[in-house]
């Protein structure tokens, strides 16, 4: 017979299958138990200490979300548990919570936030919120010149116009474009991060093999494609931690420089 103390003190790993598709309700009814019993937990050893390190992942948390869990989010860092949340959009968090304001206020209590594509509007205006501003400088050039008949008679004119504008570290339409697996993430300290997760493969075929060639073939067209959306961020933004790959260039801008892409 085990339960979280016993898990804890031996260091376990817990793995619970809920099987939310076919009866969501038992399966929100058996995590919100569990989550309520992880936050008393998390009571004792704030209370206690001398525990070790708790990483507590719980996805689609749209499903088993509760006040319990909002407290973890909330002090069980205080008391050594570290939580990762994963969720679909912002309307399923705020259906289980009863408000948008609900939902806002548990993602409220996450530090870090990796976003990966999402074609729900709400949804992408809270990442973009998240994310911010960043100053976007655009020079304009204008260049004339004119003559007549008479000789000698010529003018022309140079002019050079720079502006400067506040828009937002990442578009929402860029979102909704991503590939798989390139997200857009802001973590603690305020850094702003374009990357993409590598797919592992334990097991690869055989070198000589048909589906190993195709693979190749498949990296080497995702290394291009991704090249070619890095240079297009250094035309694109100026930014010091971040890239707008993806995004449509305006006309006649003069727009540089993507330090922090990792793409």
């Amino acid at each position: 017979l085990m339960n979280f103390e016993k898990i804890e003190r031996a260091g376990h790993v817990l793995y619970m299958c809920l099987d939310s598709l076919p009866d969501p309700s038992v399966a929100s009814a058996i995590g919100a138990l569990a989550l309520a019993d992880q936050a008393a937990r998390a009571g004792m050893r704030y209370n206690l200490g001398g525990y070790r390190r708790i990483a507590l992942f719980v996805d689609e948390v749209s499903n088993v979300i509760n006040q319990p869990l909002i407290e973890i989010l909330n002090k069980g860092a205080e008391g050594g548990i570290f939580t990762t949340c994963a969720m679909q959009t912002l309307a399923d968090l705020a259906k289980r919570l009863g408000s948008e304001d609900a939902a806002r206020m548990a993602l409220g209590n996450l530090n870090n936030l990796i976003a990966l594509r999402s074609k729900d509007r709400p949804t992408q205006d809270f990442v973009v919120e998240t994310f911010g501003k960043t100053a976007i400088h655009t020079m304009r050039v204008g260049l004339s010149s004119g003559a007549d008949a008479h000789l000698g008679d010529f003018s022309s004119s140079y002019s050079t116009q720079l502006s400067e504008s506040f828009e937002e570290m990442v578009p929402a339409d860029v979102l909704g474009k991503l590939p798989n697996l390139q997200y857009f993430a802001s973590v603690s300290g305020g850094r702003i991060i374009k990357g993409r997760f590598p797919i592992l493969d334990p097991d690869p075929p055989s070198s000589s093999g048909t589906e190993w060639n195709d693979r190749k073939l498949a990296a080497g067209g995702l290394h291009q494609r991704t090249v070619a959306a890095h240079r297009y961020c250094q035309r694109r933004v100026e930014l010091p931690h971040a890239c707008r790959a993806g995004a449509r260039r305006p006309a006649r801008s003069a727009r540089r420089g993507c330090a922090g892409c990792s793409a």
